[in-house]
């Protein structure tokens, strides 16, 4: 009988360990899950960062298409002013 008692005792005692430890790993698992939605939710806000980057670069990318065309459209203007300035020039001085 008292062999029996000092197993059970033993097996008592191997239980209260095994749910320490096993609270600790829930709790461990608690903080883990914690920190991962964490990092769900900062990726998610690198992701959508980067979506209105790519938005904000595309639009710049208009943005300066449209300028590049202004521009390209008023020398051309000025070169074509220019030229008949020269052919006036041109004309007043041979006539």
């Amino acid at each position: 009988m008292k062999a029996l008692n000092q197993k059970i005792d033993a097996l008592e005692i191997k239980l209260k360990d095994f749910i320490q430890k096993w609270k600790e790993v829930v709790d461990r698992n608690d903080l883990l899950h914690n920190e991962n939605e964490q990092l769900k939710e900062k990726l998610a806000k690198v992701t959508n960062k980067k979506e209105e980057n790519r938005a904000v670069s595309a639009e710049r990318k208009t943005i300066d298409q449209k300028h590049i065309q202004k521009i390209q459209s008023d020398l051309d203007q000025y070169i074509t002013q220019l030229d008949q300035c020269i052919e006036h020039i041109k004309t007043r001085m041979n006539g």
